[in-house]
């Protein structure tokens, strides 16, 4: 065969052979980067590290630090998926990271503890408030004179209806009212105070 016979057969070869564009490896990098982002970022142990996945032609390099060695080795294993030819680590090992999320834990545990201490508050408030609105707009509790009270959903009602009926109202509406667990029964039937 003549060289240039032999040219135009690499020619006809190339031409023929599945390799992928720039633009086909360029989305393909994309998808592994965002895969292994979404990994460390899904990871308990990795969530919060600086982490940066970078992704060129299959070959995945991590960047940033991690708090102890043993992350270091779960971002590798987390980085390897199905696509990836070559997970380069250079992640360092930065012990102060680890007493950090120590502290962010112990922070976001008592956040959470007073967070859920103020919903309780703000809970029994709109219980009140929406009891009252809906006591003032009711027919069958007109003429009454009636006090509630709120503590952890349970709900106290006092002072007066006019009727037997209101009270019945009034102790209905507040037990198929959202959010109460409980109605204590203080009404007395007689005239407004």
């Amino acid at each position: 065969m003549t060289s240039r016979n032999t040219l135009a057969a690499a020619v006809w070869l190339l031409m023929i052979s599945p390799w992928p564009s720039v633009a086909q490896t360029r989305g393909d990098d994309r998808a592994l980067d965002s895969r292994i982002e979404a990994r460390m970022k899904s990871d308990p142990a990795l969530k919060h590290h600086p982490i940066r996945v970078d992704v060129d032609h299959g070959v995945v390099t991590l960047k940033g630090k991690v708090a102890s060695e043993a992350d270091r080795t779960r971002a590798l294993t987390l980085a390897q998926v199905t696509g990836v030819r070559r997970v380069d680590n250079t992640l360092t090992v930065d012990a102060s990271l680890a007493r950090k999320a120590v502290s962010a834990e112990k922070a976001r545990g008592t956040s959470q503890a007073v967070a859920g201490d103020v919903a309780d508050v703000v809970t029994d408030a709109w219980l009140i408030t929406r009891l009252k609105a809906e006591f003032l707009g009711d027919a069958a509790l007109e003429g009454s004179d009636i006090d509630v009270d709120a503590d952890h959903h349970v709900v106290t009602l006092k002072g007066t209806v006019a009727t037997e009926a209101g009270r019945s109202r009034a102790v209905q509406v507040a037990k198929t009212t959202k959010g109460v667990t409980q109605v204590v029964d203080a009404l007395t039937v007689g005239p407004k105070r």
